[in-house]
């Protein structure tokens, strides 16, 4: 439940695990530059800008725009309002923009400007710029860019400034000049845009997956000892949640005999032992279809049967699929199972 209210949150609202709401506010009609300049698709670029006003506010940005998109315009806005982190989308991304005053407009998958007005304090600075870092990285994710800056790829982040300076923009050089003022180098924006600013990795594990527990794992979520019989058995993950302490960023609820809550530290991979070429074998009680998605009937979930042979089969937990020689009404029925379906007998 979490996980999906997370993904709906994200979808309507742009909520991320990092905490940051991307609000959208549009107020360029859509694909305006895309159809005004009679692009074909194909954008590379995420461009980085800052406004260079030193009076202005978030909504003052925005309220320009509105007026004179027809001039210029961006897709994003960073900054501080009333004391907390401002992200806008003031324009749809993917679609060029008319941002860097050169070819390179063309390439403008997203472009964000740094609101230098609304930060007053190095303390707002120091809240606006991860979320700043946190943008750029996101869009590139979404469109399939490199974190990569100011070099001699196309494809890659881009600031103003390397624009200009490479043929492809204006004169202007921001946000370098800005950054610089608040105690950011090139060199750390270089590497906060490679690497992130602290930035929560995706959860590792997905509802449905097979674990167990590392040999290292002592306690759970919540401070719960693991017991003797827990620390050997298979278990499946139920729901993942955010939840910080310690090495994790993670916590999974786990159903091994009962439910668990386990930190992602304490999660390693389940792999399902290779069966040899006779091995005798039984479907597991929650086995209900084949590989190929044939309902197990009520003979086959009975019956005990030998692995005939397997093939490398990606679905669901499973990376083999068996082909096993089930014994029942007289005769022996081949069914193709996934390993995960299947436990060993004597």
């Amino acid at each position: 439940m979490v996980v999906m209210i997370q993904q709906l949150l994200q979808q309507k609202w742009g909520y991320n695990n990092m905490g940051y709401t991307i609000k959208q506010d549009i107020v360029v009609p859509y694909m305006y530059v895309y159809n005004a300049s009679q692009l074909q698709p194909g954008f590379h670029q995420i461009h980085l800008h800052s406004t260079g006003n030193p009076s202005s506010t978030v909504q003052n940005e925005r309220d320009y725009l509105a007026r004179n998109y027809s001039s210029a315009n961006y897709t994003h806005l960073v900054g501080i309002t009333n004391g907390a982190v401002d992200i806008r989308q003031v324009m749809n991304t993917n679609g060029g923009a008319w941002d860097v005053g050169g070819d390179w407009n063309w390439e403008t998958y997203a472009a964000i400007e740094f609101v230098e007005g609304s930060i007053k304090s190095q303390a707002d600075f120091n809240k606006a710029y991860p979320a700043y870092i946190w943008l750029a990285r996101e869009l590139a994710k979404q469109a399939g860019i490199p974190y990569t800056i100011d070099n001699s790829n196309t494809s890659g982040i881009k600031t103003h400034n390397y624009a200009s300076a490479t043929g492809h923009g204006s004169d202007h050089v921001d946000p370098i000049s800005f950054l610089a003022k608040w105690g950011v180098s090139r060199d750390k924006l270089n590497k906060d845009i490679v690497s992130g600013v602290n930035e929560v990795p995706e959860a590792k594990y997905k509802v449905g997956d097979v674990i167990v527990l590392a040999g290292t794992a002592w306690a759970s979520t919540y401070n719960t000892r693991y017991t003797s019989s827990v620390k050997k058995q298979i278990g499946t993950v139920k729901s993942v949640k955010r939840y910080d302490r310690s090495n994790s960023h993670w916590s999974y609820e786990v159903q091994f005999d009962q439910v668990w809550n386990v930190l992602e530290q304490d999660i390693v991979d389940y792999s399902y032992p290779e069966l040899k070429q006779g091995t005798k074998v039984k479907l597991v009680p929650n086995a209900w279809a084949s590989t190929y998605n044939t309902r197990f009937n009520d003979k086959v979930k009975g019956a005990w049967g030998r692995v005939a042979f397997s093939q490398q089969y990606k679905k669901s937990s499973s990376k083999r699929s068996y082909a096993v020689a089930f014994y029942y009404d007289n005769d022996i029925t081949i069914w193709n199972v996934l390993e995960q379906d299947l436990q060993t007998i004597k």
